[in-house]
């Protein structure tokens, strides 16, 4: 595949979590340490971090999975 296809590809992925489909971020989410344990927690939490760094994926997948 040309570089330039590979860029066309790429610009038709979803830019945000929020705009793809349930489905999509269960199957695609990738559990790093710990987190998934920490998000369940009942504790009260702040969940901060830059732009595209998976917050919204990781709560949208704690979401689909409880």
């Amino acid at each position: 595949m040309a570089m330039d296809d590979t860029k066309k590809v790429l610009l038709l992925l979803p830019k945000r979590a929020e705009t793809s489909e349930r489905s999509a971020l269960v199957e695609t989410f990738v559990d790093s340490g710990s987190l998934l344990t920490l998000l369940s927690s009942k504790d009260h939490q702040i969940i901060y971090g830059r732009r595209g760094t998976g917050k919204t994926h990781a709560l949208l997948y704690l979401h689909e999975k409880n």
